[in-house]
């Protein structure tokens, strides 16, 4: 008679096994969903297994996410997270994600990733760690989506299993697809798609297809893409998933968009719209209905156009989708133009800017963490490789300390024999050990040299950046201000404002990026010399008090009578710091002021470094109060990071990179300073400067700097402007007009049309641009300083939009007078022309 309990044993081990080949494995092929629910639910099956069963049954797309949840075990389960439980935690944050706000999804992972650190459990932690990042790609902020990835592979790579790994390589993928790197981008596919081969895994190849394909979709490349995404398709209906497969016919009905037959895909589109509506899944559901939008406008049933893309916008904003946002709005502005309801077609059009402003200062941080996780991986790899030949030496060490004492037991002539034998190892240890340090001296040299040239490709981001986004600016900037200078509509002036606006904020934006780079470069040298600290306040507060009143917000300082009239430090820097915090305040600040408030501290020894150079050295207090939203007491520590901002939606809702604190730290610490921060949420914040300075009453007084001596009247001069972009020409030419009486300006489109005007007509000044086709600005200096006579002794002043030190330094070297940035100031400028000309013909 058969035993009932040894049988039942039998089938419960064989069942464990079955499933342990499983996990090993990773793959799903031909086991269906409701199998796998199944062997989830052996007794005493540990809590890891079963939660990546139930992970594997989520990525088959047959179910739900809200459905599994109503599933008794995965409910009961998922209960565990009252008893802190990370598998729980992890379980219940990947459910929730497709339905639920991605903060609570996020909110779930950290918790888990807490518990697996420090239980050790690594592959816990990497899986919390990648869901994580997964959410903060959806969100837009790729730099800290990118950290997370790298760091699960790091584990999954040894760990597994190899469906984890390959969800890791789709996600680091989706993100270079999403910045446009396609090269990175198909290489991180070709991996997942390797993945797949080496399991035989129908869903890894489907995805893997799928991401291929959309970028060579959007390379123009259709009929490729076309091809993989019918080989998505098939794989999609061999594993049975609607969801899968609806979102594969969107992607084919982006091939029939591209073709240009709208109504196929906008038939194809809403068809599987239905499934997203019941499904759940917030992304897809935004996407498709700005597809369908963008098609409708297309067949111009604007009715449609309008409802779709007000859905889908409303989905991305309420879910914190940024890419699904952008989709939605690239097509919203165009459908209310088309209704003639500009005012709201601007709207969301400056609100586009500002998305993908955010999402291209994300680009330049996910590029810059790139090259950080690359250099830190080499690093460990040196790392690594040091330990491993320490291990070996004592290991050898050891090794003859032993036969060193056992050979003292044996006879004299036995213990001759094994000195020699131990010598001789040791020095053929020696030699090995020699070999393998000079391979490893050469790899720390190879590694220097990525290094310094990663350094060379920062420095030549930030210049190219420069002069990419100054070029437009200029242009921008500049007709704002002759608009605004002539006469128009009342009802015009608010879009002027809202250009001139956006556009200084872009400024600030990118002076932010550069100055940050010339800290940590070392490139900024603090001056010493006499300034007046009542002056430097007031005009921070004249610069800011317009942005403060268009808030209704009052700006106050106050001066102590004790603080010196004269300090000898950096004026400018503190201005900067000042304009950094004061701004700052503003900007968080909806009701209520922002008080400056200056104090002396109290006197220090000349010995103690920073600005303090005088007599008298001082210690200046600058408090900057206001009453704005504050800031909770676990983010105080966190707000001087680079890229960093208090709350995640900062960026979004008020504007910035999260440099400006970082930049004023970095300046208060170059004084030899401190800076501080106290805050109270919902009622206001105080940040504290103390900056040491030298103090001398008796020093020389300041006057206002201006022309002075050198102004001169600038009617009637005769200018060169050598200028390709024709944007920049017409902005330039109409300022040199309205500002000069009786001027003459005379154009040339690149250096060596400017080098032959030069040479046949007599100029009194000449505005040269650097970058310029067919001979530059620097080639053509040149040329023009060997020109005989009052030609090659024309004052030349430098406009570029590549405001880099080393730009600066170049055009002295090459016999320019001066030097104006774009955006330039009129102001600026005419002071500029007057000074040079001033001075009479150059003697460069």
């Amino acid at each position: 008679m058969i035993d009932v309990n040894w049988l039942l044993l039998m089938l419960r081990g064989s069942a464990l096994l079955f499933l342990g080949c499983l996990l090993n494995m990773g793959t799903l092929e031909a086991r269906s969903a409701d199998s796998l629910l199944v062997r989830a639910e052996v007794p005493d099956l540990p809590a890891k297994d079963r939660v990546l069963i139930w992970r594997a049954v989520q990525r088959t797309g047959l179910y739900y996410n809200d459905s599994l949840l109503v599933v008794p075990s995965i409910k009961a389960f998922v209960h565990d997270t009252i008893n802190d439980n990370a598998w729980s935690w992890l379980l219940y944050g990947g459910l929730i994600g497709s339905f639920s706000t991605l903060e609570r999804s996020n909110a779930c992972m950290e918790r888990a990733s807490m518990i697996f650190m420090k239980q050790g459990e690594e592959l816990g932690y990497a899986l919390a760690v990648a869901d994580k990042a997964k959410g903060y790609s959806l969100k837009g902020e790729q730099a800290i989506a990118l950290n997370g990835l790298f760091k699960a592979l790091s584990i999954l790579e040894r760990t597994g299993p190899i469906m984890e790994e390959a969800e890791v390589w789709r996600a680091l993928a989706f993100i270079f697809r999403y910045q446009m790197n396609f090269p990175k981008a198909l290489e991180y596919y070709g991996k997942m798609i390797a993945l797949g081969d080496s399991l035989g895994e129908l869903s890894i190849w489907m995805n893997g297809y799928r991401g291929e394909a959309g970028v060579r979709l959007e390379q123009g490349r259709i009929r490729e893409a076309e091809e993989l995404y019918h080989k998505a398709l098939e794989l999609s209906e061999r594993l049975g998933s609607d969801r899968v497969t609806a979102m594969v016919h969107v992607e084919l009905a982006n091939i029939r968009f591209e073709q240009g037959d709208m109504a196929m895909a906008r038939e194809r589109y809403r068809e599987a719209l239905k499934f997203f509506e019941d499904g759940n899944s917030d992304s897809w559901l935004s996407y498709t209905h700005s597809r369908i939008a963008d098609a409708s406008l297309r067949m111009n049933d604007l009715s449609a156009a309008l409802d779709h893309g007000e859905r889908g916008l409303a989905i991305a904003v309420q879910k914190g989708l940024l890419k699904e946002a952008l989709d939605n709005l690239i097509v919203l502005p165009k459908v209310y133009a088309t209704l003639g309801r500009f005012g709201e077609a601007l709207d969301l059009s400056l609100r586009y800017e500002a998305y993908r402003d955010s999402m291209r200062n994300d680009v330049t941080a996910t590029e810059l963490t790139r090259l950080e996780i690359g250099q830190e991986q080499v690093k460990d790899s040196l790392l690594r490789e040091e330990k491993r030949i320490q291990d070996e030496l004592r290991f050898e060490a050891n090794v003859a300390k032993a036969k060193q004492q056992r050979n003292i037991f044996l006879f004299i002539g036995l213990c001759v024999l094994v000195l020699v034998g131990g010598l001789w190892t040791r020095l053929r240890f020696t030699r090995r050990v020699g070999k393998e340090m000079i391979a490893a001296n050469q790899l720390i040299e190879k590694e220097l040299i990525r290094a310094e040239s990663s350094e060379k490709v920062k420095d030549q981001f930030l210049a190219n950046m420069s002069h990419e986004i100054r070029t437009p600016m200029n242009a921008i900037m500049g007709m704002t201000s002759i608009l605004k200078r002539n006469e128009r509509l009342p009802e015009q002036e608010k879009y002027l404002d809202a250009i001139s606006q956006s556009s200084s904020n872009l400024l600030v934006i990118l002076n932010d990026i550069l100055d940050l780079g010339k800290i940590e470069d070392g490139k900024v040298e603090l001056e010493h010399l006499p300034f007046e600290v009542r002056a430097a306040v007031i005009n921070v507060v004249d610069i800011l008090r317009f942005k403060a009143e268009e808030k209704g917000l009052i700006l106050e300082f106050s001066v102590d009578g004790s603080v010196p009239h004269i300090v000898i430090g950096d004026g400018t820097r503190l201005g900067q710091i000042l304009l950094n915090l004061v701004g700052n305040a503003i900007k968080f600040t909806e009701k209520g002021s922002v008080c400056i408030e200056v104090i002396k501290v109290e006197d220090v020894a000349t010995s103690s470094g920073g600005e303090g150079s005088g007599d008298d050295p001082v210690r200046l207090c600058f408090k900057v109060r206001d009453t704005g939203i504050g800031i909770r007491t676990d983010r105080l520590g966190s707000i001087f990071e680079e890229f960093t901002q208090a709350y995640s939606d900062t960026t979004r809702k008020y504007g910035g990179t999260g440099l400006g604190l970082t930049i004023t730290k970095r300046l208060v610490g170059l004084h030899g300073g401190e800076i501080s921060v106290s805050s109270i949420p919902g009622e206001g914040s105080t940040f504290t400067v103390i900056l040491p300075y030298g103090c001398s009453e008796d020093g020389p007084t300041l006057n206002d700097e201006g022309l002075g001596s050198t102004a001169v009247d600038l009617n009637g001069v005769r200018i060169l402007l050598a200028e390709d972009n024709e944007f920049n020409v017409m902005v330039a030419t109409d300022e040199l007009q309205d500002a000069i009486p009786n001027v003459k300006v005379d154009v040339a489109i690149n250096g060596r049309m400017a080098l032959e005007m030069a040479t046949t007509n007599e100029y009194d000044v000449v505005l040269m641009d650097i970058q310029m086709p067919e001979m530059n600005g620097f080639e053509a200096t040149q040329e023009i300083r060997r020109l005989p006579g009052k030609a090659g002794k024309v004052p030349i002043i430098a406009m570029t939009a590549n405001v880099l030190k080393s730009e600066v330094i170049r055009s002295q070297e090459v016999g320019m007078d001066g030097f104006v940035p774009k955006p330039f100031e009129r102001k600026d400028l005419l002071e500029k022309m007057a000074m040079v000309i001033a001075r009479g013909p150059s003697a460069s």
